[in-house]
């Protein structure tokens, strides 16, 4: 189970009827150039979490026009069910609600690009 202390510099929980999340000055999130997908740095430019897999390039467009990126991090997120299945949308939607209200969802708004080389 990850915590707020685990985590530290900034990532906060996102709990169920959070209506603010906060933004997480110094964290940096950017394409993996590795194995392709994406990588979430702390702060002091380490790597928190990558995520192998092709990313949709009208997302990636989206996330550099804006600058800006929610990012949700917990233990079931988007793991558990596969994208064709017939309802994905509502059961990653209910799996989030799920996470959430178990104090299990971190998180928060950081800015798009910045990363340092690894």
């Amino acid at each position: 189970m990850w915590t707020v202390q685990a985590l530290g510099q900034g990532m906060e929980r996102i709990g169920y009827g959070v209506l603010q999340i906060p933004t997480l000055t110094g964290w940096a999130i950017g394409p993996w150039s590795r194995e392709g997908g994406l990588q979430l740095q702390q702060p002091d430019g380490t790597l928190f979490v990558y995520v192998p897999g092709p990313l949709d390039p009208a997302w990636i467009d989206a996330a550099e026009n804006i600058g800006w990126v929610v990012v949700l991090h917990g233990p079931n997120l988007g793991l558990r069910v596969p994208p064709t299945h017939p309802d994905v949308h509502q059961e990653r939607k209910d799996t989030l609600t799920r996470e959430r209200q178990q104090g299990m969802v971190t998180g928060g708004l950081m800015r798009w690009g910045g990363l340092r080389e690894s």
